[in-house]
């Protein structure tokens, strides 16, 4: 399994690191919640779509339902969902009202670093886990594998 990544050039004038090339994660596209749960119940699963959909749906009502009433949400071995506020600060705390104050409300995630099983969401997990390929390697292969298709699909045309 790679993940594919793309080169910028740091152009930050007054940057160390100025001109020199970083590495950035590349997205080949965008999953919808239908696509997960179809995806989800093809792995030969006893599980339909529609039974992932509306599990899933009523999972993610009850993990907000929870934040919301002030907890932290330990999701399995992944790691833990919590909220994040920010907020502007006052000079004494009868000053402070929330509706003024507060500006922003976050959801977050913590992976969970354990090592046990299979599941290890550290930086030295994920290196482990996945490999790395440059973005327009991906791109050129499925550019040749298109023009394949087409050409085939000539052949296939009698004159």
């Amino acid at each position: 399994m790679s993940v594919f990544y793309k080169l910028t050039k740091n152009k930050i004038a007054n940057s160390k690191s100025n001109g020199k090339w970083f590495a950035h994660t590349a997205r080949i596209g965008n999953m919808t919640w239908k696509q997960l749960c179809r995806h989800i119940a093809s792995h030969g699963s006893v599980y339909t779509e529609d039974v992932c959909i509306g599990v899933g749906t009523k999972l993610l009502d009850c993990i907000m339902e929870k934040l919301g009433e002030g907890y932290t949400v330990k999701f399995g071995d992944m790691g833990t969902f919590y909220l994040a506020l920010h907020s502007e600060g006052t000079d004494s705390v009868s000053e402070f009202n929330a509706a003024k104050h507060i500006t922003r409300c976050q959801l977050r995630f913590l992976p969970n670093k354990s090592k046990k099983d299979d599941v290890n969401l550290t930086s030295t997990g994920l290196m482990q886990r996945y490999d790395f390929a440059d973005i327009n390697t991906k791109i050129a292969g499925d550019a040749y594998e298109k023009k394949k298709e087409e050409e085939e699909e000539q052949d296939d045309v009698e004159p």
